[in-house]
């Protein structure tokens, strides 16, 4: 406000009012430390005004969620194989047949073709695009040969072969 207005401009009214909202959260910051101050006094001097939550409703609370797999690991891996087949065709359907599994049914998917995720519990759209990136990866390397064939061939040989020493 100047001395000829005894209005304030609005920029200057701006600034007033960012003032007042700045000495606002720091009496309500100064009243939010005072007032944890004065609970955890109170909890030290009257514990059983303050009964603590026991461990066990947390670990039932979060069990809840926790689903047991409808398939089992070779189930899951025939369950991939037939994933991989279909998606040479049309990935849609793929898409939508993943999406028509649990998350459990997913999760132990992934686990089964050996994706890692980092998560302890995932959700369902992670886990159906690991699954379709192990799948779009499965279909790349074998694009130019038969992955069936590749499967049921057996390995030629499991010792690598000697070099000659001279």
């Amino acid at each position: 406000m100047t001395e000829k207005d005894i209005f304030n401009t609005p920029e200057e009214e701006v600034k007033r009012l960012a003032n007042e909202i700045a000495e606002i959260k720091n009496v309500l910051g100064d009243l939010s430390r005072t007032l944890s101050h004065i609970e955890t006094r109170v909890k030290r001097a009257f514990p059983s005004a303050y009964p603590k939550t026991t461990p066990s409703n947390r670990k039932q609370k979060s069990s809840l969620g926790t689903e047991t797999p409808t398939i089992t690991p070779e189930q899951a891996i025939s369950i991939y194989d037939e994933l991989v087949n279909q998606a040479k065709e049309d990935i849609n359907q793929v898409k939508e047949r993943l999406s028509s599994f649990s998350t459990s049914d997913l999760n132990l998917i992934r686990k089964e073709i050996g994706v890692s995720l980092g998560k302890k519990k995932p959700s369902q759209k992670p886990l159906m695009d690991a699954i379709l990136s192990r799948i779009n990866e499965s279909i790349k390397l074998t694009q130019h040969v038969n992955r069936k064939q590749l499967l049921t061939e057996a390995p030629i040989s499991e010792t690598p072969p000697s070099e000659d020493k001279q």
